[in-house]
């Protein structure tokens, strides 16, 4: 140092980027011109140093003398953004001067472009050079007020940079010139945008969604009994509108985009706006594409959400008058686990109590049947995992806990498993069938057992 102290910079402090021993960035006798002091030494009578790219700029103040309490911060700040903003103007791409002679081609910047067409008709558009290099093109249309719409374009199989390409690429769409351009893409746009801003159900919110929001829940409170929706004008997406509607509470907002070819919404294109709202208004309440088809809800354990492809929801209206021909249709070749028979036996005996009959009663498929008995053998394994716990239980000794009380009877393919908790007899509600498949009358199945 100029007064006679030496200076230590560590490894770490050499450079922002990783390195193992200092012969990476400096080299031996080397001076060091830009350093920054980080602490005095008083043991050593030295100073540590740093010469890190991010400690000599010191963005954050971190090494700065610290400010007294008058310092303006916020007018320091704006300076900050306005010298940022002079950087990146400067380092903006320049626009390469085109030589095309057509009406509608300018050589301006989009700002340029944005003023000019501000005091025209909408629908006009302007052609000009693009930021992406010599092989683009952009053309800029006036959607609504304040609201522009640009839109690129690729240029193939050209001369040389100046000339215009011999084919012009707007996506995968080809076009021969920029009047194909404005006449197949540009103007059928605008005249569907001309169609939304003329309608009765179209509102001015100056691109601002919780105004149209309002809208909605002004006219909701109007109107209750119907569905009030509209549409206006999105700035952050041009060639889009918002479709904002309130179904009951909350008002949901979705967007349309303007294509050559219609109304896009939802993935579909409608070739007419009276198109697109009747399809609205049969579809609203289907669920959005790309949004979750089911939102997370508190589950119990007697409501059980619905897959696709799992078990259907138990419809518990069942009339036990009905239950033996359905059991008859649905499993001809009779069912081989008493538990999945007890369990529909089960389902029939306590319908048979209930005390009001449904006058239709409803049919089940089989596997509603198997769900009924699926749901009847988890509540049996659970009382019979609660009697097992139980340890001052006492069964005889020559039955086991899961024998008591349990008896089968067989009834030709059917099994039907009773628990004698009362000493009521139980009705049985299987069908008798001999192997041949014929019924067999009450004596026959008396003879059988």
């Amino acid at each position: 140092m100029e007064n006679g102290l030496s200076g230590f910079i560590a490894t770490k402090m050499i450079s922002d980027k990783h390195i193992t021993t200092p012969h990476e960035r400096v080299k031996y006798s080397q001076n060091e011109e830009f350093s920054r002091m980080t602490r005095i030494n008083m043991e050593r009578l030295q100073l540590d140093l740093t010469c890190r790219s991010s400690d000599l700029a010191d963005k954050e103040g971190k090494y700065s003398p610290l400010k007294d309490l008058y310092y303006d911060h916020d007018s320091a700040d704006a300076d900050k953004k306005e010298d940022e903003a002079a950087k990146k103007k400067a380092n903006r791409p320049k626009y390469v001067k085109r030589v095309i002679v057509r009406p509608a081609f300018k050589n301006i910047s989009f700002k340029e472009a944005e003023r000019l067409l501000a005091e025209m008709d909408q629908g006009e558009c302007i052609v000009r050079p693009s930021s992406k290099g010599a092989d683009h093109l952009t053309v800029t249309w006036k959607v609504d007020e304040g609201v522009y719409q640009h839109v690129d374009v690729r240029e193939e199989g050209k001369e040389n940079a100046f000339s215009l390409g011999r084919s012009l690429w707007i996506d995968s769409e080809e076009f021969e010139d920029l009047d194909e351009i404005i006449a197949r893409f540009i103007q059928p746009m605008a005249s569907f945008v001309r169609e939304v801003l003329n309608h009765k159900n179209y509102r001015a919110v100056d691109g601002v969604k919780a105004k149209l929001e309002e809208l909605l829940l002004a006219e909701k409170r109007k109107h209750p009994q119907r569905i009030p929706y509209f549409m206006s004008t999105t700035k952050d997406f041009p060639g889009k509108f918002f479709l904002g509607y309130l179904p009951r509470v909350k008002a949901r907002v979705e967007y349309v985009s303007v294509t050559p070819d219609g109304f896009r919404y939802r993935g579909r294109v409608h070739a007419t706006l009276n198109g697109l709202f009747r399809w609205f208004k049969e579809h609203f309440r289907d669920p959005i594409p790309g949004t979750p088809r089911h939102r997370g809800m508190p589950m119990s354990e007697s409501n059980t959400p619905y897959t696709p492809g799992g078990t259907p929801s138990i419809n518990t209206d069942v009339d036990p008058s009905r239950l033996l021909p359905q059991l008859q249709q649905h499993f001809p070749r009779g069912i081989n686990d008493p538990k999945v028979y007890s369990a529909l036996a089960a389902v029939a005996r306590q319908q048979q109590h209930e005390t009001q009959a449904k006058a239709t009663p409803t049919q089940l498929t089989p596997a509603q049947w198997g769900a009924v008995a699926a749901q009847h053998i988890q509540r049996q394994n659970k009382q019979r995992s609660q009697l097992q716990q139980t340890p001052t239980q006492q069964t005889p000794s020559n039955q086991t806990p899961s024998q008591q009380g349990y008896q089968q009877y067989p009834q030709y393919g059917y099994y039907q498993q009773h628990q004698d908790q009362s000493q009521t007899p139980t009705p049985t509600y299987g069908y008798q069938q001999t192997y041949s498949g014929r019924k067999s009358t009450p004596k026959e199945g008396n003879k059988s057992r």
